[in-house]
């Protein structure tokens, strides 16, 4: 599928509710999304999985293998549950690297961070924006911050994670409970 292809078919579902399938290099499996936003290198998406909307993400455009608009009955099922009420275009430019990350900053989300070519996972909040990397106040799977933040390149990232289950989850206890971090909680 050409680059011209996926990027009309991507803008087809802009503002329409419809579900695109899509298949990345990296990954054998395929994912669900909801379209908010394409340019020639990135999509904004939101991804429906099993009749719920879980969370935004933004991938690039070269790792797209192909992709395929859904209209079916898991689609209308979609509608008629509301699960389509839920999707909602959040205030992301894409226009590049840093503004992206200056518009999700902007949130004071955690975001997840995928490498999925290293196999690299990080999860924080966005503590330095660069012209060619972004750096990660990350934590571990036991809730303890890292020392030093996470430094990854641009040129690394296969996608971005926010307002999903896992992320928001991990947010409101970090709230909530009382670290060195946040000792107001």
């Amino acid at each position: 599928m050409k680059k011209e292809e996926k990027i009309k078919t991507l803008n087809d579902c802009i503002g329409t509710n419809l579900l695109c399938r899509c298949y990345f290099k990296y990954d054998i499996n395929y994912f669900y999304f909801y379209v908010h936003s394409v340019n020639d290198k990135f999509l904004l998406v939101q991804e429906e999985d099993d009749f719920i909307t879980d969370g935004y993400q933004i991938r690039k455009v070269s790792d797209l293998k192909k992709l395929k608009i859904r209209d079916d009955l898991c689609a209308h099922i979609n509608e008629m549950i509301g699960v389509t009420n839920a999707v909602v275009c959040p205030d992301v430019d894409i226009s590049s690297w840093q503004t992206i990350f200056h518009s999700l900053k902007k949130l004071d989300k955690f975001i997840i961070v995928e490498d999925t070519y290293n196999e690299e996972f990080i999860i924080g909040l966005i503590e330095k924006i660069g012209k060619n990397f972004v750096k990660i106040k990350m934590f571990d799977a036991e809730g303890n911050w890292y020392e030093k933040p996470v430094k990854k390149l641009y040129s690394e990232i296969t996608s971005i994670i926010w307002d999903n289950r896992y992320s928001t989850t991990w947010k409101k206890y970090f709230d909530l409970i009382e670290t060195p971090e946040n000792p107001e909680a």
